[in-house]
């Protein structure tokens, strides 16, 4: 992979993407764990992981985008 933003031909565009959220009530006293929204239900690099237990909440979706769902269950949970 690179870090370059230029263009090569013949070659895909890279289309990884991953959301990170952050989440806490005004004055701090409310902080929610780490959130991460990517495209994969189960990355290869965590299929061993059990999500109970990670320090992270994880969530998938196409487009790896905060939706009113995942949003929903960060607030409520």
């Amino acid at each position: 992979h690179t870090i370059s933003r230029k263009s090569v031909s013949g070659r895909k565009k890279d289309k990884k993407r991953l959301t990170f959220a952050l989440l806490s009530n005004a004055d701090g006293t409310d902080k929610r764990k780490l959130t991460v929204i990517g495209k994969s239900k189960r990355p290869r690099p965590l299929r061993n992981t059990n999500f109970e237990t990670f320090p992270v909440k994880y969530y998938s979706n196409k487009k790896a985008w905060m939706t009113s769902k995942i949003m929903e269950d960060i607030v409520i949970n």
